[in-house]
């Protein structure tokens, strides 16, 4: 019986130990994502955008924390194409985590449909600068990546990872990207005004 309990113990202590303290996917970047989970918009396991040659295109993964995390950081690699002769360099690859504003009260404009949560609550709303964040548990942590196609880009698929690391656990989403042969022109025939 104690050889029974002994194992058990051995095997449930293995197990926790290597769960990860965070959890990482992907949502689309036409959402916003609450600290809180509010509304947690649909997940996928991997980014898979398309663009032309000098667009800027975006996407957004998520953490979720599982316990206290005091130092979160996201390493971002090259993508590079399937024969491996192309690259768009990590350079051209950058990330900021969405951090959030105190809303008291909802605007008079924000009614019905219209109204994304009511308040009072935590909107995600600016990228920040910080390389490098704590979280508390249980908390959804929006990352944005911003991704710029070189002019000069072979037209074709590209694929890469980009990983959050956090206390020493790390995971990855795979980024998939494929650059059609057109090109962005240097000057916009759309004017627009706000």
């Amino acid at each position: 019986m104690k050889t029974k309990l002994l194992a058990f113990l051995l095997l449930s202590t293995t197990l926790f130990a290597q769960t990860p303290p965070f959890e990482l996917f992907c949502v689309s970047d036409l959402v916003k994502v609450f600290e809180d989970g509010y509304k947690l918009p649909e997940r996928t396991n991997s980014i898979d955008i398309f663009g032309i040659r000098g667009e800027v295109l975006s996407a957004q993964m998520v953490v979720h924390t599982l316990a206290d995390l005091r130092d979160i950081q996201v390493i971002v690699g090259s993508l590079s194409s399937a024969d491996l002769r192309a690259a768009i360099p990590a350079l051209n690859i950058s990330y900021s985590f969405v951090r959030s504003i105190p809303v008291k009260v909802n605007t008079d404009i924000a009614r019905g449909e219209s109204l994304l949560r009511k308040a009072p609550a935590l909107f995600p709303d600016y990228l920040s600068d910080e390389r490098r964040i704590a979280l508390k548990k249980d908390r959804y942590q929006s990352i944005w990546l911003t991704i710029q196609i070189p002019k000069d880009a072979v037209p074709g698929s590209y694929s890469g990872t980009v990983k959050v690391v956090a206390d020493k656990a790390t995971q990855s989403v795979d980024v998939r990207l494929s650059v059609y042969p057109l090109t962005m022109p240097d000057k916009s025939n759309l004017y627009t005004t706000n």
